[in-house]
């Protein structure tokens, strides 16, 4: 069983400043020292040469919130049909937060999770969900309105059959604009729910799946995946944001930064 590391840049927009190329040098590095030698590392200039990119050039030459960052699901989805049955593909965002220590919690809940590991922010999905998504997906009931959005900053798929087939239903549905796009009205005839704030494209997309598939997911989340390791490490019943032990660990994490 291998372990692959994916990310993306992309400074075309200059969106934040320019800064993603090197934070994908700084992440890069950082998974070298924990241990992750199969680092696989897209650059915008990488995708405009596929033809992927040629096919979709006009959805993709819009600004991500527009195309639902549809780079994301394709270069999972090409990692992902490339690797060995059982390998684990680590999809990591370019921030700031880099990889502090060894993964391998990670690595072991995504074996026992039937080869996924997606984690929960603390929003209500209907707040950050346009009514398309949840219309044409098929997802437009209660238990999808109220469940916790999944961020897409991290995430851990093993290769198998479901994970497969999860990524290819996640392309098809991150392609059809009326879903994915933020800047795109609802086309459906009917309004947001109460308390929509802003469309989350991809997240939206992830979220209503693993509620469609009945996917265990998992609630203490953050952008940085180190505080969920720190997490995975503490005590269940230590683990609530409410709890001293919680807020220390998150406040170190931070400051190890």
């Amino acid at each position: 069983m291998e372990l692959y590391l994916l990310n993306y840049s992309d400074d075309r927009f200059r969106r934040k400043g320019g800064i993603y190329r090197q934070n994908q040098l700084n992440l890069n590095k950082t998974a070298r020292e924990q241990g992750i030698s199969n680092i696989v590392s897209w650059e915008a200039k990488d995708l405009l040469q596929t033809d992927f990119y040629a096919k979709h050039k006009e959805y993709l030459d819009k600004p991500s919130g527009e195309n639902g960052h549809a780079f994301k699901v394709y270069i999972i989805s090409e990692l992902l049909n490339k690797i060995e049955y059982g390998d684990i593909l680590f999809y990591y965002d370019c921030g700031t937060w880099g990889i502090r220590q060894s993964v391998q919690p990670l690595i072991d809940l995504c074996v026992s999770n039937n080869g996924t590991v997606f984690h929960q922010v603390r929003f209500k999905n209907s707040h950050w969900t346009k009514r398309d998504a949840f219309v044409y997906m098929d997802c437009d009931e209660p238990k999808y309105h109220e469940a916790r959005q999944i961020q897409t900053t991290w995430m851990l798929l093993q290769k198998n059959d479901f994970t497969l087939n999860f990524i290819a239903e996640w392309f098809q549905y991150n392609l059809d604009e009326r879903i994915a796009s933020q800047g795109l009205p609802n086309t459906c005839g009917l309004p947001n729910l109460h308390g929509f704030q802003k469309h989350r494209d991809d997240q939206s997309i992830v979220t209503n799946l693993v509620i469609k598939h009945g996917i265990k997911t998992f609630e203490f989340g953050d952008k940085d995946v180190n505080i969920f390791i720190n997490l995975l490490k503490t005590p269940p019943l230590l683990r609530q944001p409410k709890h001293l032990m919680y807020k220390l660990r998150n406040r170190l994490s931070k400051q190890w930064q």
